[in-house]
């Protein structure tokens, strides 16, 4: 580890002591593993107590590689991503659902929202992390990342890739976005059902604000992690 100091004029040191806080920007993300029980037509997963999310992940792992007990070199699976079975989506946030009419972007299979989920993974890219629009095509995250090793959902919530404002959910006045509640996702799985032996992983990402110096306590803290 290499560490270094950086000490500041007195100009600017006074400048900033007149600040009460700092924002550093960053990505942060609330992980929740589900097991979700084995065969199910439909499932709930809930998110409790957080602001709303400005994208939402999900993919599907074996309940081993969750455990850590997962043997890499004896699996004769190809992919270490399962295939989800997931049709579609519903969110709502706070008890409001996200989306009334229809087709909405918890409908990713639709032809017409597949090239939209093109548009999001190149202009509102996972993580922050900008992909390789040659490795990115539309055929690879079709129907969920289908024909790709990498089976997944990705769910940008904003209405726009400039000022990244949040979808506020429908009856709600937008006063939502300044206060915590629980973000549900409903699954509705293919006639397949869902996955066996799996554990479905769930993001919720934030790309605005990592973290706030407390000036005057000289500590870090996050907007979004009870913890830090």
């Amino acid at each position: 580890m290499c560490l270094e100091e950086a000490r500041l004029s007195p100009a600017l040191k006074r400048q900033l002591v007149l600040k009460s806080k700092m924002e550093f920007p960053g990505v942060t993300c609330l992980q929740l593993v589900d097991p979700v029980p084995d065969s199910l037509p439909t499932h709930k997963t809930v998110f409790q107590d957080i602001y709303l999310p400005e994208a939402f992940l999900i993919f599907c792992l074996n309940k081993q590689v969750a455990s850590g007990t997962y043997n890499f070199s004896a699996s004769t699976e190809q992919n270490i991503l399962k295939d989800h079975r997931i049709w579609h989506l519903d969110f709502s946030f706070d008890n409001k659902k996200c989306c009334l009419k229809e087709p909405h972007f918890g409908r990713f299979r639709n032809d017409h929202l597949s090239l939209k989920q093109l548009v999001y993974h190149l202009m509102f890219p996972m993580f922050g992390i900008q992909p390789d629009p040659k490795k990115l095509t539309l055929t690879n995250i079709q129907d969920g990342g289908h024909n790709s090793p990498f089976h997944h959902i990705y769910v940008p919530l904003c209405g726009n890739f400039v000022n990244r404002e949040c979808l506020v959910p429908s009856m709600d006045d937008g006063s939502c976005i300044s206060h915590k509640a629980n973000f549900e996702i409903a699954f509705q799985f293919e006639v397949a059902n869902s996955q066996t032996s799996a554990v479905y992983v769930c993001y919720s990402i934030y790309t605005d604000v990592a973290n706030i110096l407390d000036v005057r306590s000289q500590y870090f803290l996050s907007p979004y992690l009870r913890y830090m």
